[in-house]
C-alpha cells in the first residue's frame, strides 16, 4: 500500500547521473546539481509535474533511477526525512580505495 502524503510535505527530485554515477538533485533550472542545497523544493501538489521531468531526463539518458524523496528544512538547510536518503546524501561509509579484505579467513 502506498504511503499517505502529508499536504504540507515537501520533496526533492533525486537520481544518479548516468555518466558519472553521482547522486544528483533537480535544480529547477533545467539541470541536475550534485548538492542537495541546490535542489528545487517541490510541494505535494506538484509531484505529477516533476515525475514527468524525471521520465524525460531518464529518456534523454541524463539520469537513472529518478524519484521524489521527502525532505524537511532544518536551519535553512534541506535534510532528507528517510534514513536511506540521509545515508545516500552523506556518501559512502567506507572510503574509496580502502584496503582490500582478505579473500580467505583462516579457521
Amino acid at each position: 500500500m502506498a504511503k499517505k502524503v502529508k499536504t504540507d510535505q515537501i520533496f526533492v527530485l533525486t537520481a544518479n547521473d548516468l555518466s558519472s554515477g553521482d547522486i544528483v538533485f533537480w535544480s529547477g533550472e533545467s539541470r541536475w546539481a550534485q548538492e542537495i542545497t541546490s535542489a528545487h523544493v517541490i510541494a505535494a501538489n506538484e509531484q505529477d509535474t516533476f515525475t514527468e521531468i524525471a521520465s524525460a531526463s531518464e529518456s534523454a539518458n541524463e539520469v537513472v533511477g529518478a524519484y521524489l524523496t521527502p525532505v524537511e528544512r532544518k536551519n535553512s538547510d534541506l535534510q532528507p526525512v528517510e534514513l536511506r536518503e540521509r545515508r545516500r546524501v552523506a556518501g559512502p561509509s567506507i572510503a574509496y580505495g580502502s584496503p582490500v579484505l582478505p579473500q580467505k579467513i583462516a579457521a
